[in-house]
């Protein structure tokens, strides 16, 4: 015999052998025969709840993206109806609309500082009369409201025409 051997076990299973080699077969056929209905249920619930915060960050980011889309969109739509708006002397019209391609522009004019006399190139007094005002305007998109904008414009009003002639 050599002197590294060990003696090995027996396989059969004394009643003198101790601690026992495992658990019994019934429980050893049970264990690898499956789930419990406990586990399972479990991992499903585990599951779902990751599924469902999955769904959210999906939803939300797609409320987002359109959000951005329509932001993206609506830029150039505001930049041209800043620009109209702009032209207007809101000392001569206070409210009124106007149609760009298929978006319809409403806006009103407030009185924001009073009118006074305008100052002429060397301090002295010059020809008009200005005011400041708020200009809000809403910008529609068939009956979808695009949104509400603010913007402060001068008005003024030109006294060499309103003075009487000599």
């Amino acid at each position: 015999m050599n002197a590294d051997a060990r003696p090995v076990p027996c396989p059969c299973r004394h009643p003198s052998a101790w601690p026992p080699a495992g658990p019994p077969r019934s429980k050893a056929r049970r264990r690898a025969a499956g789930f419990s209905l406990l586990e399972t249920v479990v991992a499903m619930a585990v599951l779902s709840v990751a599924g469902m915060a999955l769904f959210g960050l999906f939803n939300s980011s797609l409320i987002a993206l359109t959000r951005a889309d329509d932001v993206s969109a609506q830029v150039p739509v505001v930049r041209r109806a800043v620009t109209i708006l702009s032209t207007i002397n809101p000392d001569k019209q206070q409210q009124g609309n106007f149609v760009m391609g298929d978006h319809e522009v409403a806006w009103t004019a407030t009185l924001v500082e009073p009118m006074r006399q305008s100052q002429g190139a060397l301090g002295g007094r010059g020809p008009h009369r200005v005011g400041l005002y708020q200009l809000e305007f809403r910008i529609r998109h068939g009956n979808r409201l695009l949104g509400t904008w603010r913007t402060r414009q001068v008005g003024h009003r030109d006294l060499r025409a309103e003075a009487p002639a000599r």
